[in-house]
C-alpha cells in the first residue's frame, strides 16, 4: 500500500502559440472618431420609439405565451383556420428576431463608445 497520492502529470505545452490578432491599441481606440449616426437610423423621439417598439414588444408577449404551451397545443393552433395565423406570426417572429439582432448591435455600440471614451479622458487625465 502506497501513501503517495497519484498527481497528474500537467499537459504538455503546445509548440505553436496561437496567434493573436491585433484588434488595436488603447491608443489607437482612443485616436477613433464615429459620425454622430453612424450605426443604425432609429428614431430618436420618445413618441416614435413607442410605435417603433410596440409590435415587436407585443411579439415578446407572444413568446412567452407560445413557451407556456405543448407541442400538440400548437399543433392544435396550426389545424383549421389557425394556419394563415401561424404563418403569418412566424414571419413576425422573424422580423422581431432581426429587430433585437439590430438592438444588441447598437448596445454593443454603445458599450463600446463609453470604453473607448473613458480610456481616453483616463489617458488625458
Amino acid at each position: 500500500m502506497t501513501t503517495n497520492p497519484k498527481i497528474r502529470k500537467a499537459p504538455a505545452a503546445k509548440s505553436k502559440q496561437r496567434e493573436k490578432r491585433h484588434l488595436c491599441t488603447i491608443t489607437e481606440a482612443a485616436e477613433l472618431d464615429w459620425p454622430q449616426s453612424s450605426v443604425i437610423n432609429l428614431p430618436t423621439d420618445i413618441i416614435s420609439i413607442e410605435k417603433f417598439n410596440n409590435p415587436h414588444l407585443v411579439n415578446v408577449r407572444i413568446v412567452f405565451i407560445m413557451l407556456a404551451k405543448t407541442k400538440p397545443e400548437i399543433m392544435a393552433m396550426w389545424g383549421g383556420d389557425g394556419e394563415d395565423t401561424m404563418m403569418m406570426l412566424a414571419e413576425k417572429l422573424m422580423e422581431t428576431k432581426e429587430f433585437f439582432d439590430k438592438l444588441s448591435r447598437l448596445l454593443d455600440t454603445a458599450q463600446m463608445r463609453v470604453i473607448i471614451a473613458g480610456v481616453s479622458v483616463a489617458e488625458a487625465a
